[in-house]
């Protein structure tokens, strides 16, 4: 018999999560830890979302930031046009300013011409000794620069003005002649023009006229043509610069537009 004083001892439930599957006979198997492996996944599932999570708010702040950087990049964009807009502008005032000062003092020298013209023969009648070539003097070498043309529409103007500058020695001043000629590659040359307005053979001046010059370093030339529609009729302008006894120096091409600007006079 049983001793009615022992309790019999309760079982221990198992609460392992176990995954069974049965087959079409009857078979049965089982997947034990199903728990735990449901546990691993979750965690492993929100670690991913996290990572991804913080990759794409990196990705977010970047792409603010990249556009922040466009927008600025942008404005200074703008801002050096305006400033590149306003110095040309203000180069054609000063331009056409300069022109004008010129052309009163020229009026005024015509006018002292004619109040004194005795002392004005005195002084033509006079050799011209500062620009006279000796053959040993060194060989002459200019360059052209600075090459800028300037429209005023309501006069219907065009002014072209150039730096002729000596890169040689300077001890002794360069003198000679330069010519530029305005020119559309489309046309023929005789539809050329030329300042001053002088012959031109085969599309060049040939050295016996031209704006004469005697510089120890540089000298702007300023040439002034009327009725005319605008810069874009030429897109080729040629500098021509020859010493006085007609040999060419330097032939230089400039396109025509580059500087160019509309200046009112008003």
């Amino acid at each position: 018999m049983k001793n009615s004083s022992e309790i019999p001892k309760t079982v221990k439930r198992d609460r392992r999560w176990t995954l069974m599957f049965i087959g079409d006979r009857g078979k049965t198997i089982h997947f034990k830890n199903f728990k735990a492996v449901v546990m691993i996944t979750l965690v492993v599932l929100l670690m991913t979302g996290a990572v991804a999570g913080g990759f794409y708010y990196l990705y977010q702040e970047e792409t603010k930031k990249n556009i922040g950087l466009q927008k600025d990049m942008e404005n200074l964009r703008q801002v050096i046009t305006s400033l590149n807009n306003e110095k040309d502008i203000l180069m054609a005032r000063l331009v056409v300013a300069e022109s004008r000062v010129e052309e009163k003092l020229a009026k005024v020298d015509e006018g002292q011409t004619e109040k004194n013209p005795e002392k004005v023969s005195q002084v033509s009648s006079q050799p011209d000794i500062g620009l006279q070539i000796t053959p040993s003097e060194p060989p002459l070498s200019v360059d052209v620069e600075e090459f800028i043309v300037f429209h005023e529409p309501d006069i219907n103007t065009l002014r072209i003005q150039y730096k002729v500058k000596n890169v040689g020695s300077k001890e002794s001043p360069v003198s000679g002649k330069t010519v530029v000629v305005l020119k559309n590659t489309d046309d023929e040359p005789n539809k050329w023009l030329s300042l001053p307005s002088v012959p031109l053979v085969s599309g060049k001046p040939t050295g016996q006229w031209g704006r004469s010059f005697s510089i120890f370093n540089f000298r702007t030339m300023r040439f002034k043509v009327n009725d005319q529609p605008g810069p874009d009729r030429f897109n080729t302008a040629t500098v021509f610069v020859f010493s006085l006894t007609g040999d060419l120096l330097l032939e230089k091409d400039f396109v025509v537009g580059i500087k160019a600007q509309t200046v009112s006079t008003q």
